[in-house]
């Protein structure tokens, strides 16, 4: 959350928007591909919040250090 909040606190409101609906889009097809085709446990479902941050932090690490 810190990333993302620094890609914000840049300026760059339009590429943190993009970056989050990049992320949703992976953590929403995650979700549903664990819960409904895997019919996980609802325990491993709550694991695809690591989907969400790793993309997230991911994404907001390399437009921070590409700025820099």
């Amino acid at each position: 959350n810190i990333l993302i909040n620094s890609v914000s606190g840049t300026g760059a409101t339009r590429t943190s928007l993009i970056i989050e609906l990049v992320t949703l889009v992976f953590y929403l097809y995650t979700s549903y591909y664990v819960a409904i085709k895997l019919n996980l446990s609802i325990e491993k479902v709550w694991l695809t919040e690591y989907v969400y941050f790793g993309i997230i932090g991911l994404l907001s690490f390399l437009f921070l250090a590409q700025k820099s």
